[in-house]
């Protein structure tokens, strides 16, 4: 039986429990979207009334133009010398859909035994009814189900057991269901493809040891000789301090970021016990930020900034060191640093920076997800994926 959930409890603690299961699956995941523009509805797959399998929808109406990007026809002009002729078009082509286009996401999802051929295709049956009741125009999922874990410290790869590699299920199987299903493989993703993690089951000194390389070990030491001190965050005030190193971050790194509220919303939304804001300090001026969100076993490092004037002192080497300590404190047992750049990506690569950084920190495991899948439900989505294109 498939039926809506309203109980938070029994919902969060189903997805906390599953090995498929992830924070972005999350009640609290869904509230903050809603704040956002999403409207977010979450379903339960029951056999004999145990909960076997759960999901939760994002969905969203683009409104009519906005897809397009037409407003802004010198963006288009740059990728297209005729674009400021077509976009005209495109923008007549629009003014033909009276509700947008909409979309129906699950973000690292849906959370069940995807072993199981027959109740993955039952739920992805239940799913595109969904979807067509709501009139969407594309069901886009991102299951939380790795492709390739790949053991970079090749001493180590022996010693993975069956427990730590509980995720790793066929994905041969699944890929080609989802195919067999009518899913075709996005070029899109929303969510990173590609993470590295680390295994908390350690011990400190065997994750000080094994895990970080002595470039890391080296700089969280010279933070600490240098006179950094780590603090947690305990306000909205120290939410604003974060967001201001956000900013500068982001002019360095010619990123895009989300408004201030959202950080806000996020620290509101969820629990103190699972969303925790570190700040390097130095001399009282706050030069590095760190936001790690907990949930279930999982710890996962969202977001991070700091002010390059501080480089020197390495603020950043020792917060990540923090919040290592801090989610195996709670009992995690897997570190997530949430998105690298691909396994032999070109120097070039956008992340490839950040995932240098991180590498240092990750000498065991490197992880590749099965990525995003596209169901189409109208004509739409083959114009939407088009502009996805440009626009990324």
């Amino acid at each position: 039986m498939f039926k809506k959930i309203i109980d938070k409890k029994i919902y969060n603690n189903f997805i906390e429990n599953h090995s498929c299961g992830n924070a972005l699956q999350s009640w609290e995941w869904g509230e903050l979207k809603e704040k956002f523009g999403w409207q977010t509805e979450r379903f339960g797959f029951f056999e004999k009334d145990k909960l076997i399998g759960a999901v939760q929808f994002l969905s969203h109406t683009f409104p009519k133009y906005s897809v397009v990007c037409c407003e802004n026809k010198w963006a288009l002009f740059k990728f297209f010398p005729w674009s400021l002729i077509f976009c005209r078009k495109v923008r007549d082509l629009f003014k033909k859909f009276p509700s947008g286009f909409k979309i129906l996401y699950i973000p690292r999802g849906p959370v069940l035994d995807f072993k199981n051929e027959n109740n993955l295709k039952y739920f992805l049956l239940e799913i595109k009814k969904i979807a067509k009741e709501k009139k969407a125009d594309l069901i886009r999922i991102e299951p939380n189900v790795i492709n390739e874990l790949r053991i970079m410290n090749y001493e180590l790869r022996n010693k993975l057991n069956q427990e730590e590699n509980r995720s790793k299920i066929n994905e041969n199987f699944i890929i080609q269901n989802l195919k067999q299903n009518g899913f075709q493989k996005s070029k899109i993703s929303y969510q990173p493809s590609d993470t590295m993690v680390v295994d908390l089951k350690k011990t400190e000194q065997e994750i000080w040891q094994k895990e970080l390389n002595k470039d890391a070990r080296y700089n969280i030491r010279l933070a600490e000789r240098k006179g950094v001190k780590i603090r947690e965050g305990e306000n909205e005030k120290d939410v604003k301090e974060f967001y201001k190193l956000w900013q500068k971050t982001q002019l360095r790194q010619k990123i895009s970021i989300r408004s201030e509220e959202y950080y806000k919303k996020l620290f509101s939304i969820f629990p103190k016990e699972n969303v925790h804001l570190f700040l390097a300090q130095y001399q009282e001026k706050n030069i590095a930020g760190l936001i790690l969100l907990t949930f279930g076993k999982k710890a996962i490092y969202l977001y991070a900034a700091s002010d390059y004037n501080f480089h020197a002192l390495a603020p950043t080497y020792f917060i990540v060191w923090k919040a290592i300590l801090k989610a195996k404190e709670k009992g995690c047992e897997i570190f997530d640093f949430w998105g690298v750049a691909p396994e032999g990506a070109k120097k070039n690569h956008p992340w490839q920076g950040i995932t240098t950084f991180k590498q240092k920190f990750c000498q065991a495991k490197r992880i590749n997800y099965i990525g995003a899948w596209d169901f189409p439900m109208s004509w739409k989505y083959w114009i939407f994926i088009w502009l996805e294109k440009i626009k990324k």
